[in-house]
């Protein structure tokens, strides 16, 4: 089983990776992590103006390297799901593959961002969005916010602005199975099992997710992304910014 699931900041790509990875019961990758610790360690920090600041600066050098490092999980590996903005907008369908894009009101993602005591970075959401569209754009000639391109290149796009994370869990699970991803059987469960895991989700928070995963050995840290990028890609590693280069290897 390969996934992927992307969104615009503060859609709720963090929180559906993390119930998915739980019910499904796969390696979790989760690249924005990486790059906050990227941030942070630069003296960036990883919300508001910092952030912005940060994406600017590190994604030209440090993001090509792990989009490749991706590329080659993709293409190499199973049983995962990656967090990213761009890996499905790189390999695009691919069979077994189940890239997930949700899209979401600039509004609303403001909304649930101050909800997560990301207040900061709902502030400053648009330069964010902006930030994002231009580097993507530059770098790849990804049309961030093009639902067309989007649709292109992603097994399954959800607008998720005005539905629960339950309906997300049911929607995936019953496209998957339209898909031949799991059996029906697997699908009835998952389905039933969703609601329940949307109430321990509200009442636990990403915390207690983070550190199921760890427990079951089923996420991946940014010290083992890094040493991995630093070993495949020694070359493009070499190449950065001293400070960068230094954090990376």
């Amino acid at each position: 089983m390969k996934l992927s699931v992307s969104g615009w900041p503060g859609g709720g790509s963090s929180a559906l990776s993390l119930i998915l990875c739980k019910m499904l019961g796969v390696k979790y990758i989760y690249g924005s992590n990486t790059f906050r610790y990227l941030y942070n360690t630069l003296s960036y920090g990883d919300t508001g103006e910092g952030r912005v600041d940060a994406h600017n600066y590190i994604e030209p050098y440090f993001g090509p390297v792990y989009d490749k490092y991706i590329d080659l999980v993709i293409t190499t590996e199973d049983n995962f799901l990656i967090e990213s903005d761009i890996a499905a907008f790189r390999v695009g369908k691919q069979k077994g593959f189940f890239s997930i894009f949700l899209v979401t009101d600039q509004k609303i993602r403001k909304i649930r961002m101050g909800k997560d005591n990301r207040s900061a970075d709902g502030e400053t959401l648009e330069d964010i969005d902006k930030s994002h569209k231009e580097m993507y754009n530059k770098l790849h000639g990804i049309r961030w916010f093009d639902l067309d391109q989007i649709k292109e290149t992603h097994a399954f796009v959800l607008e998720n602005s005005d539905i629960t994370i339950a309906e997300e869990l049911q929607a995936i699970f019953e496209e998957m199975y339209t898909q031949g991803l799991i059996s029906e059987d697997q699908m009835t469960g998952l389905i039933q099992r969703s609601e329940a895991e949307e109430k321990e989700f509200w009442e636990n928070g990403k915390k207690y997710y983070q550190e199921y995963l760890k427990e079951h050995r089923q996420v991946m840290s940014v010290e083992e992304i890094l040493h991995e990028i630093s070993f495949r890609f020694h070359e493009e590693v070499s190449e950065m910014p001293d400070e960068l280069r230094d954090l990376v290897k």
